[in-house]
């Protein structure tokens, strides 16, 4: 599967821009991807995730992706991704869809 991505030569990337495009890659190719995140209190961590999906809401996009280190899916604010490295590693676990992430079941383990 691929995803097409336009480039406005005019507009130069963001680093959102870019970090969206990686995250984007990883899900389209069901490939686990390592981040620097940082929440909101400002610690920074590295983890490597298994992207199932993009969400925007409240003027920002978010991630929803298994996590390694927490073991469960966490959602992450894509503004505070700092890095995204795409990896070779296929997801190791099958994952539910993106739709089935509704708030009121799934939401209360954000990465914040």
């Amino acid at each position: 599967m691929t995803i097409d991505v336009l480039d406005f030569h005019a507009i130069k990337p963001t680093a959102n821009q870019d970090i969206l495009k990686n995250v984007l890659c990883g899900i389209a190719d069901k490939r686990r991807i390592q981040i620097t995140y940082s929440n909101y209190k400002q610690e920074i961590t590295e983890r490597k995730l298994d992207p199932i999906g993009l969400f925007f809401s409240r003027s920002s996009w978010y991630l929803v992706a298994y996590c390694d280190i927490r073991k469960d899916y966490r959602t992450f604010r894509i503004g505070r991704i700092q890095r995204v490295c795409q990896t070779s590693e296929a997801f190791e676990n099958e994952h539910p869809p993106l739709h089935s992430f509704e708030r009121d079941r799934k939401y209360g383990g954000d990465a914040r």
